[in-house]
């Protein structure tokens, strides 16, 4: 009898996979080895979506490990890479738990963050004796692109710091680390600017009024596409109904579809909702900076730049690691809506070359810089490495982001 009952119980467990649980930045979630996962990335989704909590179409994904939030929501798979001279392959999946779908259209800087670290913990890397920071070398599937993930080995932080206090890394026993995305101009379209436009007017019908309004935009794409918005540009319906209204989210995401078209990452005549990519291009309100976050003024930096990021139809509470990136880039511009602000906020920059801002500067030696960037909650700083080409074309050689992770516990995801 017991015997039986022994079976049976370990019938029910079999559908299992080793996981790993991180915070990584901003975000949180599932941290897997490829090996244990199909071969085919298009079997993935049912089994993804059961571990999270989003295969029965609850938003909160209570049946899951999931925390309803696109934040919470996200998955990272990693494989020991034979690619030469990298060390991991990264495919990010981001749960869409309102519809219940996977996206894998672009990537997560603040997932990739803690790469490093899970590799670490799965003994796919190894550091030599007395090494104080590992480098890994990250290949992003779902771009393309190579990033060289830090983690700083000697730093161990067990509590609120000044760092922290730029991007989250509050627990005990937290890891520093620096995410580097190398030349991550023109990921997914192939052009950093993928319109030829440090500005692009964008028209589209207001959701609200039915009338045809336009907004002055930066398509930009650097570590992942972004709709960059002039918040100053905005119909009123947006202020009036603050970032977090049904209203201004039904705006957003009309200028976000808006975007993915002109940028080349959708056609206009493909209009089904379940093709529609949730998760790209992403997009942000930019504004001048103000006091108004949750961290007192005395522990923050002078900002350049204030965002209200969107991801996934809702406000970010952050901002994405990616989006710290390809703002900097554009901060690092001349003429984009984003160095425009900068401007305003009476800040020393050059002017642009033009009004249309289609002549750059001479060609010029790569220049760095840091660029601190408000979002609700605080602080997050970006360094960029820019120079520009023989035509006089802006290029970014790379874009730096610090944050932390921290292992939050592992073992079987059943699903």
């Amino acid at each position: 009898m017991m015997k039986n009952v022994r079976n049976w119980q370990m019938d029910l467990d079999t559908r299992s996979i080793p996981a790993t649980w991180m915070r990584a930045g901003t975000s949180k979630g599932l941290f897997l080895r490829g090996e244990h996962l199909p071969r085919s990335t298009k079997d993935w989704e049912p089994i993804l979506l059961a571990m999270m909590g989003s295969s029965n179409g609850d938003p909160r994904q209570l049946d899951g490990v999931g925390g309803g939030t696109s934040t919470t929501s996200k998955i990272a798979v990693i494989t020991r890479s034979e690619r030469p001279g990298i060390d991991l392959d990264y495919t990010f999946v981001q749960v869409d738990f309102a519809r219940g779908r996977v996206d894998m259209s672009g990537n997560c800087g603040n997932m990739a963050s803690g790469t490093g670290l899970f590799a670490l913990y799965q003994g796919l890397v190894r550091p030599e004796p007395h090494q104080n920071e590992l480098a890994v070398s990250v290949f992003a599937v779902n771009t393309g692109q190579t990033l060289m993930v830090s983690v700083n080995l000697s730093e161990v932080c067990h509590g609120p710091s000044n760092q922290s206090q730029i991007n989250y890394g509050r627990g005990p026993r937290v890891y520093p680390v620096k995410v580097s995305f190398l030349a991550p101009g023109g990921t997914m379209t192939g052009k950093l600017l993928p319109t030829d436009e440090v500005q692009t007017t964008l028209a589209f019908q207001c959701p609200e009024t039915g009338l045809t309004r336009a907004v002055k935009t930066t398509l930009i794409d650097c570590a992942n596409p972004f709709v960059l918005v002039d918040s100053r540009s905005l119909p009123a319906e947006y202020h009036l109904d603050g970032p977090t209204g049904k209203t201004a989210k039904e705006l957003i995401e009309t200028i976000r579809r808006a975007a993915m078209v002109r940028m080349g990452l959708h056609t206009p005549t493909d209009n089904k909702a379940s093709r529609i990519p949730r998760g790209t291009p992403k997009i942000v309100v930019l504004a001048t900076p103000s006091g108004s976050t949750q961290i007192s003024d005395a522990l923050g930096p002078m900002a350049d730049v204030k965002v209200a990021a969107y991801s996934m139809g809702n406000l970010h509470p952050t901002l994405q690691l990616t989006g710290a990136i390809c703002l900097g880039a554009a901060l690092s511009i001349p003429g984009t809506v984003a160095s425009e602000i900068l401007m305003t906020g009476e800040a020393t920059y050059p002017s642009p070359s033009s009004e249309s801002g289609s002549d750059f500067p001479a060609p010029q030696f790569s220049e760095t810089k840091r660029w601190c960037i408000q979002h609700p909650t605080g602080f997050i700083e970006s360094e960029i490495t820019a120079c520009h080409s023989e035509k006089g074309t802006p290029v970014i050689e790379q874009g730096s982001v610090y944050c932390t992770a921290r292992k939050l516990f592992e073992g079987t995801v059943f699903y």
